[in-house]
C-alpha cells in the first residue's frame, strides 16, 4: 500500500518539521513534474516511432497497467475481508511497514 502519509508523519516526529515539510513538498513537485513530462513526451515518441495505423495500440499498455493495479487493489481488499481484517489492522500493518522502512534508511535515530 501507499505509506507516504505514514512516512511523512514518522519523519516529522523525528526531524525538524520545516525540513520534513519541504522534503515532502519537493518530492510531490518533482513527481508531478516527472509525470507531466512523461505524459507529454511518451505519446510524442510513440507517435513518431509507430505508424499511424498502429497508433491506437499505444493506449493498450497504460490500460493494462490500470487494470492490473486496480485488480490487485480489489483482490487485496477482498482477501482482507475474507480474513476478517478491518481497516484499523491494515492501517497498523502499513504504519509498522513504514516505520521499518524509515529505520532501514535512516537508522533508529
Amino acid at each position: 500500500g501507499d505509506k507516504t502519509f505514514f512516512v511523512a508523519a514518522i519523519l516529522a516526529t523525528k526531524y525538524e518539521l520545516l525540513v520534513v515539510y519541504l522534503g515532502c513538498w519537493g518530492a510531490l513537485a518533482f513527481m508531478t513534474l516527472v509525470s507531466a513530462v512523461m505524459g507529454a513526451l511518451i505519446p510524442s515518441i510513440i507517435g513518431a516511432v509507430m505508424p499511424a495505423s498502429m497508433a491506437k495500440l499505444a493506449k493498450v499498455p497504460p490500460m493494462l497497467l490500470l487494470l492490473y493495479f486496480g485488480g490487485t487493489m480489489i483482490y487485496d481488499a477482498i482477501k482482507d475481508l475474507e480474513e476478517g481484517k478491518d481497516e484499523n489492522i491494515a492501517m497498523k500493518e502499513e504504519l509498522e511497514d513504514a516505520k521499518n522502512e524509515i529505520d532501514e534508511w535512516f537508522g533508529d535515530g
